[in-house]
């Protein structure tokens, strides 16, 4: 059950402007714990294909951030301040963890684009995370490469199908993740016999 709180607190993150949007990505990683908190507890699809959405859009709008403040002077080569204020970087680790927590709930449904929706962000989060301690934890990289080479291998599905190349071919191009999925259990044996 959703408390009246956390519908305003919602509401208020739906309805603000860009400039504040983008402040709130740069420093507020309440933003996306109320997305998470929600994730958690509602089961009606087509609410969480809502937060869903959400979830992704805040996660592509904090690394276009992190990308531009790193080419405008800030962040990597410059002062530092945009990229290590962003919530991505500086997010708990509570915080990830629940969030992985509920993305691997969302990709074990029933729902084909919840499936699909969740397999994309959990990319998405292991590439931006892909170096030192924000790695994605095993279980939910194992979760998401369990969920790749079952589409990989069943082909019934063409849209889960292409997902799960995509996925996959973006997780091959970070060293961590190539050595991760070349020693998963029968993933390239699978493909040979």
């Amino acid at each position: 059950m959703i408390t009246k709180q956390e519908l305003e607190a919602i509401k208020k993150y739906d309805n603000m402007a860009l400039v504040t949007y983008n402040k709130v990505l740069q420093s507020d990683p309440a933003y996306l714990s109320t997305i998470v908190l929600f994730l958690q507890k509602i089961v009606r699809v087509d609410t969480v294909q809502y937060l869903l959405i959400m979830l992704d859009q805040a996660i592509c709008d904090c690394l276009r951030l992190m990308i531009s403040s790193a080419g405008s002077g800030g962040g990597i080569s410059g002062s530092g301040t945009a990229l290590t204020s962003n919530v991505l970087v500086s997010m708990s680790t509570v915080l990830r963890q629940s969030m992985y927590d509920a993305l691997m709930r969302c990709l074990a449904k029933d729902d084909e684009f919840t499936q699909l929706k969740t397999a994309v962000i959990m990319t998405e989060l292991a590439l931006a995370w892909s170096e030192g301690e924000g790695k994605i934890p095993d279980r939910p990289l194992m979760a998401l490469l369990r969920w790749i080479f079952l589409q990989v291998a069943s082909l019934k599905n063409n849209n889960a199908t292409d997902i799960a190349f995509q996925a996959l071919s973006s997780l091959l191009r970070s060293p961590h993740y190539r050595s991760v999925i070349y020693h998963y259990p029968s993933s390239i044996q699978m493909y040979l016999f």
